[in-house]
């Protein structure tokens, strides 16, 4: 956390613009806004970085060529029509607004953090860290001393 924030609870964390994140320069609130991103916590619950944290994680698992013949897996729902049916490596190879809901206009947005392609969305560490503290916000107490 940059030296302003740091000190904060989780909670306070969570509400914070997401420039309160080491690595994340203060341009980035706005860019973030335009894709409906104005926190800590809506960055690690955003459901595109979900989405591609799934496939990417999911990816690892997959076996090229390895698919039986009536395989009914597919990630149809977050993806747009002309990319159903691609194995996980290769829409993960895809940019972002491969991804239903998000639009070609995302893609030069997210290139302002060096994402270009889904894999690199759902292994962005910016918000992986987000996505921590949006967790961990849910697990505090007021009371430091308190123990359950």
């Amino acid at each position: 956390m940059k030296k302003e924030f740091q000190g904060k609870t989780f909670h306070e964390l969570s509400h914070a613009p997401i420039h309160a994140l080491n690595g994340v320069a203060t341009w980035s609130d706005d860019v973030a806004e335009k894709l409906k991103i104005r926190t800590v916590d809506e960055l690690g619950r955003w459901r595109f970085y979900l989405r591609a944290k799934a496939m990417v994680a999911l990816a690892s698992e997959e076996i090229e060529g390895h698919r039986i013949e009536g395989s009914k897996l597919n990630a149809n729902k977050c993806l747009d029509k002309k990319f159903e049916g691609k194995s996980l490596h290769s829409i993960l190879e895809l940019p972002p607004s491969a991804m239903a809901g998000l639009a070609e206009k995302a893609d030069e947005l997210l290139g302002g953090f060096h994402i270009h392609t889904i894999k690199e969305l759902g292994t962005w560490k910016i918000a992986g860290i987000a996505n921590a503290i949006s967790t961990m916000a849910n697990m505090e107490t007021s009371d430091l001393n308190k123990h359950k």
